[in-house]
């Protein structure tokens, strides 16, 4: 049986693999999140853009659980 994707898991894989989820959807071609002329990359962006897919996830994760310590830091007053 056949089941269409929730909105967070079309969110997981859009971040997963750096794409939007129009992208995902097959509502562009564009599988570029940040190629808009008028606001130049971030370092961290261009970075980002060297990574291969699996590592991209990796560093996904590891983003989140940087963000994830420093949000119990501050509820725990440390």
């Amino acid at each position: 049986m056949f089941t269409l994707p929730d909105a967070a898991a079309l969110l997981f894989l859009a971040d997963l693999y750096g794409v939007s989820v129009d992208y995902i959807l097959g509502r562009t071609e564009d599988d570029q999140l940040f190629d808009d002329a008028r606001m130049p990359k971030t370092e961290v962006q261009e970075l980002f853009d060297k990574l291969g897919t699996a590592d991209k996830g990796r560093a996904m994760g590891y983003m989140q659980s940087l963000i994830d310590t420093e949000r119990d830091r501050n509820q725990n007053g440390g």
